[in-house]
């Protein structure tokens, strides 16, 4: 293991430290979840000036994220609302009234904490890797099923229609 060349090996994804510390002496595995950049600051939008009801941003291709494209494309069909950008979150997260997040690998990713320090209502898998530690769903965030399109769409219809719900999850 190229770890065991290091004094500690800080990881990120909460269920991989204990295969890190099976090669490594005690005490030498960290868990490091991911952050947002210093950048990323709560920038309100008045809800009337929000421009897209489901955002997604990041890449969408079919052959270097296959399961991302797949579960969009089925998405898009049971709720027609959703969009799809590339670009500076910084700048699209705050125009949406919910922000999509997808973990295609059951991963805690940096999507999560980029929405959440931008002040977005974010709609999120249900995974492990240490989420339920840092967040706690219907209070920081809302889950759906992984990579079932209907209950995304279902939480997003049932976001879009409670306003303040949207409002008091982006705090």
């Amino acid at each position: 293991v190229y770890a065991g060349a290091f004094d500690l090996c800080a990881v990120s994804l909460r269920d991989d430290v204990p295969m890190f510390e099976a090669e490594l002496s005690p005490g030498r595995v960290i868990w490091l979840p991911p952050f947002a950049e210093d950048r990323c600051q709560p920038r309100p939008v008045a809800e009337q000036d929000k421009e897209f009801d489901l955002l997604f941003v990041g890449t969408v291709d079919p052959e270097t994220t296959p399961a991302r494209h797949a579960f969009l494309e089925r998405l898009g069909r049971a709720f027609p609302g959703l969009t799809l950008r590339r670009g500076d979150y910084t700048e699209l997260f705050p125009r949406a009234r919910v922000v999509l997040n997808i973990a295609e690998r059951g991963d805690l990713n940096f999507r999560v904490f980029e929405a959440l320090a931008c002040g977005s209502c974010l709609l999120t898998p249900r995974i492990a890797n240490g989420q339920d530690e840092l967040f706690a769903d219907g209070v920081h965030f809302v889950t759906y099923t992984p990579d079932d399109e209907g209950d995304a769409a279902a939480k997003t219809r049932a976001l879009l229609a409670d306003p303040a719900r949207r409002e008091a999850l982006a705090r």
